[in-house]
């Protein structure tokens, strides 16, 4: 029998031992790079190269460029370059242009120094937020509960 590859949560298992989807360790890991990966590209990747990915860590700084690096390398050998940057939250420097819409339309307003305040997942939940379906609902709760002060 198989080993299983490393970071799958027990109910991923199943469906996702093979790797041939995206398990939420991956979304993860993504997120924190702020990359998107089409899953066709993942699932030209062999399943030594996902597992290999997925048992790196990538936590802090070092570590994602780190991650970023390997990933962009084991896509690359599969001769497609499909890898893309989604909005920047990790980098407390900007506001990206959809969460800065976003906050404009409720009339609330954020500058740079503010948004450099929130927490990363804060940032992380405002960028994900203004792209939701449920964003009408949800973004302008998050942004009251995040608001700094000035």
């Amino acid at each position: 029998m198989a080993l299983l590859p490393p970071n799958l949560f027990a109910f991923e298992r199943d469906e996702f031992g093979d790797l041939n989807w995206m398990p939420l360790a991956l979304r993860y890991r993504l997120d924190l790079c702020g990359l998107k990966l089409p899953l066709s590209t993942w699932q030209r990747l062999t399943f030594d190269e996902r597992a290999r990915l997925l048992g790196l860590p990538c936590e802090g700084e070092t570590e994602r460029r780190a991650w970023e690096e390997e990933l962009k390398s084991a896509i690359s050998s599969t001769g497609r370059e499909e890898l893309s940057s989604l909005e920047p939250w990790i980098d407390p420097e900007i506001i990206p242009s959809n969460v800065q819409e976003k906050i404009s339309v409720l009339g609330v307003g954020m500058n740079v120094a503010q948004w450099k305040r929130l927490e990363p997942v804060q940032r992380y939940a405002l960028c994900k937020l203004a792209v939701s379906k449920q964003s009408d609902r949800y973004f302008p709760q998050a942004v009251r509960e995040f608001q700094p002060p000035i």
